[in-house]
């Protein structure tokens, strides 16, 4: 069932999935060559070709990324503990039942690539994605010019060929949209599937009680998110050159551990506090008084005019219009 930590039970997909990669490769080179005007042809045909390539070099490494190995752990409270596989399952972790094996910072499970998205693959994933939907929308672009200067040569079998595929990827186009405002949401809150719906009770506790207090809680903070540029970095890398390439990013704590914002109250929120009462080792945060100061603001920006809970109370954090 799995080879090295690869999953080999949706191979068939997978093959199926390369299948119209290379359809929708050789059909662009069909539309593009009578339905492009040539001036544009070269411009149409670079940003093609460059997408796809590195759309399927992520789908192949999205897809054939060996899931990381837990290490054994003796000392496993009854919370991280995986029943299904008897051993310790880290933070953020999922077992899949699919896959049968937990997967580490999971997403979902994707039908597509044939196996689990999560800290293994999550980069892959994200530009799979994005790659995908350039390709797609470059193609529909140009069958559709093609169909309109060149449907009265066209055959009926072939009219409709071109047709049947054309409105294939078009629905494809618009999963690809889905996952990509999934990825979004990934890179702009750290936060994945899993987490939003699996983890509720245990990190967002005042989500529960705001179903039944609405009017007193809007919101939550979420502990992993390290404000943007933090959290495309752990997942795309370091340097902003990595980011559009499909080469794996070690992220911080190995999928094992994940840094975490403070416990701030609300004197930690307050910029003009020159003494912040919490620190917060797992981040590593040496920064003088002033870049601490910078992070609250940031922080106090982000989430101003929303009533969230610290350390079991409700505070309100202010808005710009009840400063002023």
């Amino acid at each position: 069932m799995d080879i090295d930590g690869r999953n080999t039970n949706n191979m068939p997909i997978r093959v199926v999935t390369l299948i119209l990669v290379v359809v929708h490769m050789v059909l662009f080179i069909t539309v593009t060559s009578n339905g492009v005007p040539e001036e544009e042809r070269m411009i149409y045909q670079v940003l093609y070709w460059i997408s796809a390539i590195l759309f399927v070099i992520s789908f192949i490494r999205a897809s054939i990324a060996p899931l990381r190995k837990i290490p054994e752990v003796n000392s496993a409270s009854q919370e991280e503990f995986c029943q299904e596989c008897g051993t310790w399952k880290p933070r953020r972790a999922r077992h899949c039942d699919i896959c049968e094996t937990c997967v580490l910072k999971m997403d979902h499970h994707c039908p597509f690539l044939g196996t689990c998205v999560g800290y293994h693959n999550l980069k892959f994933f994200i530009l799979f994605c994005f790659y995908g939907l350039i390709v797609n929308y470059i193609y529909i672009d140009t069958a559709i010019r093609y169909f309109f200067s060149n449907e009265p040569k066209l055959y009926f079998p072939v009219r409709m060929f071109y047709w049947l595929f054309t409105a294939m990827f078009a629905i494809c186009q618009l999963n690809f949209i889905a996952f990509n405002f999934n990825s979004i949401l990934i890179l702009y809150n750290n936060t994945t599937a899993a987490d939003t719906y699996e983890e509720i009770e245990l990190n967002y506790p005042c989500l529960k009680r705001g179903l039944e207090h609405s009017q007193y809680i809007e919101d939550s903070r979420n502990i992993y998110d390290r404000l943007w540029l933090n959290n495309m970095c752990d997942i795309l890398g370091e340097s902003m050159w990595q980011w559009p390439l499909p080469i794996f990013h070690e992220m911080i704590g190995k999928g094992m551990y994940y840094p975490s914002i403070p416990d701030f109250d609300m004197k930690d929120l307050d910029p003009s506090d020159n003494k912040p009462t919490q620190t917060n080792e797992t981040m590593e945060m040496k920064e003088d008084i002033a870049s601490c100061n910078l992070y609250a603001s940031k922080l106090k920006t982000k989430f101003r005019g929303k009533i969230m809970e610290f350390n079991g109370e409700h505070f309100e954090i202010p808005s710009a219009k009840d400063e002023e």
